[in-house]
């Protein structure tokens, strides 16, 4: 059973891209699909609004016809007039439910403000989480210059951790990478966590240092053979089977792991329970990684729920329990629905047909190609021949695999010649 203090549903309507939206939060891992321009990022962002992560929207400016620049809040006209928002401040696009019952309602002005507006939260409640963007941190190699002389709370660790983040995402700069401050709180825990007759231990470094790989355990690629983390100052040394290198070495995908990885295992250590509110956690990962990081983290973090926007097929098939919902567009509107699954083990090519809506999984020029050849053998009789002919043209455009899907549509000519 999960946290009282949680999000239960949320509902949006007749705002932005967005007709009806009603998503149930209460599941354990809730799951966000759909293409790109539905909505996705703005649900999870709006959760991330109680976990400090808040960005504004940017209205549309129009010209009115006095030649004045105003700024659309995405507010349809239609819920205006029936709130007779007209007269008031706010407009009401929606409301989030938590766990404890609890109603917020999610409002925007309908005064034409600057180019930037925000969404109001009434009646917000406090949740402990976590929000985790689509992009990971670029860092360049920066060697530890010094070590802290005593070891910080797991609090201040992320959210010193987290500002370095939010500073890189505005376009800032500061002395220290996110990766510095990592290798120094993890060199940090390494000295302190067993101690010496000259320098007193530290639990909470311990635990960290301890905690922190058997979490790298359950997550890193098994491929990799990861043994441990070792501390050599100035250094983190990442040891495997395979082989030990530097952790400023790792691929972009191990890297975003040990990015998702930290954060959660740092808040983890101030709560027992809380949301993880996470954007495109594939970004970086190979298809295997995919397949395997939410039911890693479920692993690693069994109190934890997740909400996750995301693309992959991967992902979305990743949990069989999961609430997965789609969202798409109806008549020029984002609409979102609950997906049942008849079959939970869904490959990812039936996935991204049936749930992400491409019709195709085969490269584009080879489509365009295929579609020339059939369009041609389609208007001649079919026969023994030309379905030999037809393999073997497909065949020597690098097309061979698409043979029963060209007999599947070239049946109904084959059936009309039958007829005859």
């Amino acid at each position: 059973m999960m946290q009282d203090d949680s999000f239960a549903r949320i509902a949006v309507e007749d705002w932005r891209q967005f007709g009806r939206i009603d998503i149930d939060l209460s599941s354990r891992l809730t799951i966000l699909t759909g293409a790109n321009g539905t909505g996705k990022t703005t649900l999870v962002t709006l959760l991330g609004r109680h976990f400090n992560w808040s960005s504004a929207f940017v209205g549309l400016p129009v010209r009115s016809k006095d030649g004045r620049i105003t700024y659309l809040n995405g507010v349809k006209s239609a819920t205006i007039l029936e709130s007779g928002a007209a007269e008031i401040e706010n407009a009401s696009i929606g409301s989030l439910t938590y766990s404890n019952g609890q109603t917020s309602t999610l409002s925007v002005p309908t005064a034409g403000g600057g180019s930037n507006y925000d969404i109001t939260f009434s009646n917000q409640q406090s949740i402990p989480g976590l929000y985790l963007a689509s992009h990971r941190s670029l860092s360049s190699y920066r060697e530890v210059q010094a070590i802290p002389s005593q070891f910080s709370a797991s609090g201040q660790i992320l959210q010193q951790y987290i500002a370095e983040l939010w500073q890189r995402w505005l376009g800032s700069y500061s002395q220290k990478s996110s990766m510095l401050l990592m290798k120094e709180s993890l060199l940090a825990a390494a000295i302190f966590s067993e101690g010496n007759s000259s320098v007193e231990g530290s639990s909470e470094a311990a635990e960290v240092w301890n905690g922190f790989q058997a979490v790298l355990r359950e997550l890193m690629p098994s491929t990799l053979k990861f043994v441990r983390l070792a501390a050599r100052p100035p250094e983190i040394v990442v040891e495997t089977r395979t082989g030990n290198f530097v952790i400023d070495a790792v691929s972009g995908g191990l890297s975003a792991l040990l990015e998702v990885a930290w954060q959660i295992f740092l808040r983890s250590r101030e709560y027992s329970q809380f949301t993880v509110c996470m954007d495109e956690p594939e970004n970086h990962l190979h298809p295997s990684l995919q397949r395997s990081i939410i039911p890693s983290l479920l692993r690693a973090f069994p109190s934890v729920k997740f909400v996750v926007a995301t693309h992959s097929p991967f992902v979305v098939t990743s949990q069989p329990d999961a609430n997965v919902y789609a969202l798409d567009y109806d008549n020029g509107v984002a609409y979102s629905k609950l997906l049942d699954f008849a079959d939970k083990s869904a490959s990812a090519e039936r996935t991204l047909r049936e749930v992400l809506g491409v019709e195709t999984t085969i490269p584009v020029w080879a489509e365009e190609r295929f579609n020339e050849i059939i369009d041609r053998y389609a208007a001649l009789p079919v026969d023994q021949s030309s379905l030999i002919e037809l393999r073997g043209e497909l065949e020597r455009e690098g097309l061979g695999s698409t043979l029963s899907q060209a007999l599947n549509t070239l049946l109904p000519s084959i059936e009309g010649e039958g007829g005859k």
